[in-house]
């Protein structure tokens, strides 16, 4: 298991991070102490704590982001999954355009997803 949960963090920490943002973005995998059936994935900007969230222990993440990069991008856009918009707003297949489209939804996501946008907005250099 942990062996799995280190090639998923480099997976999205090196291979399918942006450019913009690479060396900027960690995640840390750990067990649920109140439950066991559940994985804590944390995410670290700029070495800030940004969101913690929590996947089933029998999701096979590597599994979920394969299937999410074969998704088309309206899929990806559209999705309200936490972890699609995490893989959508940080990994490098979303381009400016991409971005502009979900610039005005922005406003209805939680104040984390918000802030991951913008971050990438910043580190890219676009005007919105």
């Amino acid at each position: 298991m942990i062996e799995n949960l280190n090639k998923i963090k480099k997976l999205l920490e090196v291979d399918l991070i942006c450019h913009s943002l690479n060396g900027r973005i960690k995640y840390e995998f750990s067990r649920n102490l109140e439950n066991d059936n559940l994985i804590s994935i944390t995410i670290y900007a700029d070495n800030e704590k940004i969101t913690e969230e929590f996947i089933p222990k029998d999701l096979n993440l590597q599994e979920f982001i394969k299937k999410y990069s074969r998704n088309n991008i309206h899929y990806k856009i559209n999705s309200t999954n936490s972890l699609e918009k995490i893989l959508l707003l940080l990994n490098n297949d979303i381009g400016k355009n991409s971005i502009k489209k979900i610039k005005n939804s922005m406003n209805e996501e939680p104040e984390w997803i918000q802030y991951l946008y913008k971050l990438r907005v910043e580190a890219e250099g676009f005007t919105l």
